[in-house]
């Protein structure tokens, strides 16, 4: 524009001068006059064509560009829209107030409700109100600490209890202003299944589901530093049963578990909740005894009580109940007796494994005495 305001400055200023400086005639300069006019008209306006084209193109480009930025962002919000309801896990979104903005397809699977159901309340409008609460507490502390957060959530849905393990973190705006939380939920109740089966069958014993081994040493190691710590007498009983393998061989190792099944039930109800039953293997079993009491005689006494309690319970006759393929049932009965080893401690530098050969040793001890005995190993013996 400044370029074109000196032109034409120049040209009003010198076409005058020049006409007036090679021209006298009157007709001649108003004739002159005229066309320069024309002449300047005609240059002003191809200069306001080309400047007006110019601004038009570039505002039509400026108008692209943003037409394709602004397809670009629905593109792009599509497919996150997309992408959120075909995923198999629940992505949700919340304001400050806790009620649902964004609510995908396996949400509304899990919870038993639609967007249109769901979208403006919060959780109390889906879950029962205990485990509301709970969720709105963790979501409060998303919220107030403003940091990504995962928890486990326990949650009743259309498949039942179920446990979810939820990502949640704060939502902000361009400014950086919080104005609510997402999160992202996946159903982990098979792999929790599947870790504690994985944990009882390292620590359990597959038939009785009594601990096993492994378990065991643990208890009785706790029970020792229990021990050590109050000034309370534990014991261990080795239980090894008397009359088994006749059973086994005559009808079988099928018929044999449910002895063995029987046995355990007898042995949990001879004890208290805080002791110990486990089976070491085979037809043999331990039982631990924790806090009998602080005085030797009297805790020999209490373990002797109970031992006396397991041996008469297990030698109480056993009635299994069988069936054959597709045939009748039947009952098979049994008698059983058993033969146990008894080790009392206190505070002691023995390992556990040192007191399981104590026990074992006084249950041979009891094997040797005629078998259905209780037996009490004595280190001097």
């Amino acid at each position: 524009m400044a370029i074109y305001a000196v032109f034409a400055a120049l040209w009003i200023l010198l076409s005058d001068k020049a006409v007036g400086w090679l021209f006298r005639e009157p007709d001649t300069i108003t004739l002159l006059s005229l066309l320069k006019g024309w002449f300047f008209v005609g240059v002003t306006s191809l200069m306001l064509y080309v400047l007006v084209r110019r601004l038009i193109e570039q505002a039509l480009a400026h108008s692209a560009r943003e037409q394709a930025a602004l397809t670009e962002k629905q593109r792009t919000h599509q497919l996150l829209a997309a992408i959120v309801d075909s995923s198999s896990d629940a992505v949700f979104a919340k304001d400050l107030e806790g009620r649902y903005i964004l609510f995908n397809r396996e949400t509304a699977r899990v919870t038993g409700k639609t967007p249109e159901e769901a979208l403006g309340h919060d959780d109390r409008a889906l879950f029962p109100a205990q485990q509301a609460e709970l969720i709105r507490a963790n979501d409060r502390r998303v919220i107030a600490e403003n940091r990504i957060n995962t928890y486990e959530e326990k949650l009743d849905t259309v498949d039942g209890e179920r446990i979810f393990l939820a990502t949640k973190g704060p939502l902000c705006d361009a400014e950086g202003r919080l104005f609510g939380m997402y999160g992202i939920s996946r159903d982990i109740t098979e792999r929790k299944q599947m870790e504690e089966q994985i944990r009882e069958m390292a620590f359990f014993d597959p038939l009785t589901q009594l601990p096993n081994r492994h378990l065991l040493n643990d208890r009785l190691l706790q029970t020792m530093l229990t021990s050590k710590r109050t000034g309370f007498y534990g014991a261990l009983m080795f239980l090894d049963l008397d009359n088994f393998k006749p059973l086994n061989d005559t009808h079988g190792h099928a018929v044999g578990d449910l002895l063995l099944l029987d046995v355990a039930v007898r042995l949990k109800k001879c004890v208290r909740e805080m002791d110990t039953v486990a089976r070491f293997g085979g037809d043999e079993f331990v039982v631990i005894l924790n806090d009998l009491d602080t005085d030797r005689d009297v805790s020999v006494e209490k373990a002797h009580a109970v031992a006396e309690k397991i041996r008469a319970s297990l030698s109480e006759p056993y009635r299994l109940f069988v069936q054959r393929g597709e045939g009748e049932r039947f009952v098979i009965e049994h008698h059983c007796t058993v033969s146990i080893g008894v080790f009392v401690f206190i505070n002691h530098d023995a390992t556990p494994d040192d007191i399981l050969k104590w026990a074992d040793a006084a249950m041979y001890e009891a094997k040797d005495a005629g078998r259905n005995v209780v037996r009490f190993y004595s280190p001097s013996a």
